[in-house]
This record gives structure tokens, C-alpha cells and sequence, in this order.
């Protein structure tokens, strides 16, 4: 255990220290984990190995990050957000069939949300609060309900700035 009740596992620490990743308490960073530029992770947030985080990423408290996912730049993640990256589940028996989903850049993830394994979220998407997320999305694509459909588009005022995406 370390400062605040965190768990940072070596191999991640460097990138937590370097690039000034804002903690909460409780959080736990596995082994092989990479995280960017201006991040902050809230409080008890779990992210397991091998998972990227990018530069400007908001995670919120109680997320899970499953083992190998990947979240793209500007992503906000929601409070009690779930991504799932084992598809075969065999009562513990095993092997287990391991899709990490991705986030792509700036996708914004209600509360509650589950995002299932081998889903990619589509760039500036928007899934509502509790959606459950079994397919891939489009990008732009507002998605809510379980499981999730698209529901509409995110309008062109409220995307990210053209100079951002540099």
C-alpha cells in the first residue's frame, strides 16, 4: 500500500510520477499499465495490467478497467463504469477468451455503463448512464438503453475543436 491507500505497481509508477497522474484514494494500477499526460483517476478505481490510459482521460470513482484495454485521448469515464475483457467465462477452469475493449478518442461513458469485451467505442461517442454495450459503436453515435442502441448523433457544437485533435 502506498500514499492515500493506493496500490501502484512499479511498472506503472514511473508514468503516475512523471506525467503528474492525479490520484484519488484507493485507487490500484497494475503491472504494465501506461497512463498519459494529464490524468486523473477518482477514488477506489481498479485498472489491471496492461491497460492504456491516454493524455487527457477522466475516470471516475468505482470504474474497472479490465486487463489490456485501451482508452484513447480526451475519454471521460463515469462513476461504476465497467469495461469486461473476458468473453469465454468456463467456471474457472479456463482458458479464458480475452477481447479488451476500446475507448476511442474523446467518447464520454455515463454512469454505470458496462462496455462488454471486444467493443470498440466509437470516436466522440456518447453512451448514456447504465447502457450495457455488446456491439461496437459509430463514432459520433449517442447509444443508451440494454443493451445499448443508437439513439442519435452528437451535434457538431458539442464535439471536440478540430485544433484538439492534433
Amino acid at each position: 500500500m502506498g500514499e492515500r491507500g493506493n496500490f501502484i505497481h512499479p511498472s506503472a509508477a514511473k508514468f503516475v510520477k512523471r506525467n503528474k497522474v492525479r490520484l484519488g484514494v484507493g485507487v490500484v494500477v497494475c503491472k504494465g499499465v501506461r497512463i498519459g499526460k494529464n490524468v486523473y483517476i477518482n477514488n477506489n478505481v481498479v485498472i489491471q495490467k496492461g491497460a492504456h490510459i491516454g493524455n487527457h482521460v477522466g475516470i471516475q470513482a468505482l470504474a474497472h478497467i479490465c486487463v489490456n484495454a485501451i482508452i484513447e485521448d480526451d475519454v471521460f469515464i463515469g462513476p461504476s463504469v465497467s469495461l469486461a475483457g473476458v468473453r469465454d467465462i468456463r467456471h474457472g477452469r479456463g482458458p479464458y477468451v480475452r477481447e479488451a475493449p476500446v475507448i476511442k478518442r474523446g467518447a464520454r461513458i455515463g454512469v454505470g455503463a458496462i462496455i462488454l469485451p471486444g467493443v470498440v467505442v466509437g470516436e466522440e461517442c456518447l453512451i448514456g448512464a447504465g447502457a450495457v454495450v455488446t456491439k461496437s459503436t459509430e463514432p459520433f453515435g449517442i447509444y443508451m438503453g440494454c443493451p445499448a442502441r443508437k439513439v442519435g448523433v452528437v451535434e457538431e457544437k458539442d464535439r471536440l475543436k478540430k485544433e484538439m485533435k492534433s
